[in-house]
């Protein structure tokens, strides 16, 4: 009886902890489920064209890209699935709706969390804290909202892992089965999903599955990845993944054997490492200070201010010290971890594969990249504290938690803010001089709501006298040909400063949150314009 009794009261716990997960996620994402799509969003919108004429070739088509015409299939890294998830989409709702797609998307946050939730069971007796940690922090927040393939690689890898956990402790094969499934899709989602079969390796060892026995059901996690190769080279004759490495613009030459490389990946993930979690690093700091958290802080504070006198020389003073205070936040989480006296071999594990794939494989480092690294982070954290129910640590966690949030709410909205600039400003560009033809020299968001306009890729050939062409500072990787270029008067300028001082891609700022190229700062501050569009007129 009374172990029926426990039983139904941990069923219940799990309903109760269950329904808060889901409220909350509701309550966070359903605001920005408007946003236009955003950084890489439409390089995965794309394809759906493609994929309607030949569902078997989603890669086989060119586009322009910064005046030159590229193949899809040798730029675009990526394997297809978050396409055709978009593509079956667009088809259901009968047109492409952010609304729609966004919402679509939310299955991937839901099972994001729901995962989270029950991984953590097997850590801790107080899921529901970790999954929360999560949930609210600026990455994973900033991320429900995209429609890019981050999210649905989070969800499955934390399915995958949660469905292959449980099997091997219960015996039970349909999890096992569940697993493999998602563990196919992961990886056709996204190559680096092939780093969860040595975790799911070495998960099997510590429980001591027999390596045979593993070894077989991890190969039928690359199903999915054998089928996508043959059509690859059915189709164009080489296979995708090694096509996409080939090339130096999608993955430049310096990610050989380059110190410079591998230091400044490094930078980054701790850098956004801090600023993707923001407080966590507060966490073994909530119950003390004793001497190993005061030598870890020195430690970290002295290392971020060594790095800054190398690497950000040239950042103005106030952003040195918002660089070393996100670096030294970043060091202390990794410390704090080393240095924990119990380690969850499994998590550890984790962590680490995934931390030197980001630095020595990765073109380079954002807080989006670091979004695998936030479950194993958290519950390596969160697993120091040996008693959850301390009033104490109730008390001062009841603090963090508002604060995290809003923090992660202030940035989704200053992304939302830049997000919504794109698209605004292709309406009033498509306006303008309606008898001139337009061409842009654009990418990302701008470049896609500008291309739905009829606003075409320039293509240098067929530019003529009197065109127009819309060049922006942020989505312009180069610069207009000089040729072209000294044949234009600027007609008018469009700038955007934003409401909110937050900035999360801005050079002038060193804000990098999608891309360390526009700073080591994962977030920064700045009344600075966030964005700049140009139209300039081609004259004789």
């Amino acid at each position: 009886m009374e172990v029926i009794l426990k039983e139904d009261s941990a069923s219940k716990k799990i309903k109760q902890d269950l329904l808060i997960l889901i409220l909350l996620t509701f309550i966070l994402t359903i605001p920005f489920i408007n946003k236009p799509f955003h950084i890489d969003g439409p390089a995965f919108i794309i394809p759906y064209k493609a994929i309607y004429i030949d569902p078997f070739n989603p890669y086989g088509f060119r586009e322009m890209f910064q005046g030159e015409q590229i193949e899809i299939f040798k730029s675009m890294p990526h394997p297809p699935f978050t396409s055709y998830f978009i593509a079956l989409i667009i088809y259901l709702s009968g047109g492409m709706s952010e609304i729609a797609i966004h919402s679509s998307f939310l299955i991937f946050t839901f099972t994001a969390v729901i995962s989270m939730y029950f991984i953590s069971r097997t850590i801790t007796e107080n899921p529901l804290i970790p999954t929360i940690l999560l949930l609210i922090t600026p990455a994973f927040m900033v991320e429900s909202s995209q429609v890019t393939s981050d999210m649905p690689f989070l969800s499955f890898l934390l399915l995958s892992i949660a469905a292959y956990i449980y099997g091997i402790k219960y015996g039970n094969k349909y999890l096992i089965v569940v697993s493999v499934i998602f563990s196919n899709l992961l990886i056709i989602t996204r190559y680096v999903g092939l780093l969860v079969l040595p975790l799911m390796f070495i998960y099997s060892l510590t429980k001591g599955v027999p390596i045979k026995k593993t070894i077989k059901l991890l190969s039928l996690s690359l199903i999915l990845l054998l089928l996508w190769s043959i059509q690859n080279l059915f189709t164009h004759g080489t296979i995708h993944i090694y096509a996409t490495l080939k090339n130096d613009s999608v993955f430049p030459s310096r990610m050989g054997l380059n110190y410079n490389g591998w230091v400044t990946n490094f930078i980054g993930i701790v850098s956004h490492s801090s600023g993707s979690t923001m407080l966590l690093f507060l966490i073994p700091l909530l119950f003390s200070l004793d001497r190993k958290n005061i030598f870890i802080s020195v430690a970290s504070v002295s290392l971020a201010f060594i790095v800054s006198l190398t690497y950000i020389s040239t950042y103005a003073i106030y952003y040195k010290v918002l660089f070393i205070l996100f670096f030294s936040s970043g060091i202390y989480l990794f410390l704090s971890i080393i240095f924990k006296p119990r380690k969850d071999t499994f998590l550890l594990c984790w962590l680490s594969i995934i931390t030197l794939f980001n630095i020595f494989l990765l073109p380079f480092s954002c807080a989006r990249y670091n979004l695998p690294l936030v479950p194993p982070l958290i519950l390596l954290l969160f697993n120091q504290i040996e008693e959850i129910k301390n009033s104490i640590f109730l008390k001062r966690f009841k603090i963090i938690i508002p604060i995290i949030i809003s923090i992660s709410i202030i940035i989704s909205i200053a992304d939302y803010q830049l997000a919504s600039f794109y698209k605004n400003i292709s309406d009033k560009i498509s306006s303008i001089m309606p008898e001139s033809r337009k061409w842009h020299m654009s990418l990302w968001e701008l470049g896609f709501y500008l291309t739905e306009r009829n606003i075409t890729p320039i293509d240098y050939a067929k530019v003529g006298d009197g065109d127009l062409i819309i060049y922006s500072k942020n989505t312009a990787f180069y610069a207009l040909r000089p040729d072209i270029l000294n044949r234009c008067i600027l007609l008018k300028e469009f700038s955007q400063t934003g409401i909110l001082p937050i900035r999360i891609l801005d050079q002038s700022s060193h804000a990098g949150f999608y891309s360390i190229g526009w700073g080591f700062l994962p977030i920064s501050f700045s009344n600075n314009e966030i964005e700049r569009v140009t139209i300039l007129q081609v004259r004789k």
